[in-house]
């Protein structure tokens, strides 16, 4: 799901503070939002996200 993806490309710019205050609990919300639509995705078929799923994991645990 393209939208997973942005998720997750939000999640980091928002754990790292590029383009954007750093905060971690917007991260977090990002992340989550990553982790639903990537899983959405690899269940659908779409195993070409299974990476992008798991960075969406590894940085939702990061933030937590």
């Amino acid at each position: 799901m393209y939208w997973g993806s942005a998720a997750l490309g939000l999640g980091r710019a928002c754990e790292e503070g590029e383009g954007c205050a750093q905060s971690f609990e917007g991260a977090r919300g990002w992340y989550s939002r990553a982790v639903t639509g990537l899983s959405i995705a690899v269940r659908e078929g779409e195993s070409w996200y299974r990476g992008a799923l798991k960075s969406a994991e590894a940085g939702l645990a990061r933030v937590g």
